[in-house]
């Protein structure tokens, strides 16, 4: 590899940043870290995902769910920022 070269990954973070993008690029991470962190049955619930001003917004397709869930919103928090290795959630809104 060329020393002068960058990684297309690298790339494309930048390109994102550089176009206001980047709150989407770490979106579609936080969804994958979701499914990983909530597991699988709660994650067959979670029906959208969205981070808009350091919160993160999740559509639940459960009442019983969204009540349940908010007891460990802290703990949620914690899991996602640290498996994002920054802090980037402030709140967890369940709708």
């Amino acid at each position: 590899m060329d020393h002068n070269s960058t990684p297309i990954g690298e790339l494309i973070k930048v390109f994102f940043r550089k176009n206001g993008l980047s709150e989407r690029l770490s979106e579609v991470d936080l969804n994958k870290k979701w499914e990983e962190i909530a597991g699988e049955i709660i994650a067959k619930h979670t029906k959208t995902v969205q981070l808009k001003n350091r919160k993160l917004i999740l559509g639940l397709d459960s009442a019983a769910l969204r009540h349940t869930l908010s007891f460990s919103k802290t703990e949620f928090i914690q899991k996602l920022n640290d498996s994002m290795g920054k802090d980037l959630i402030d709140d967890i809104d369940f709708k």
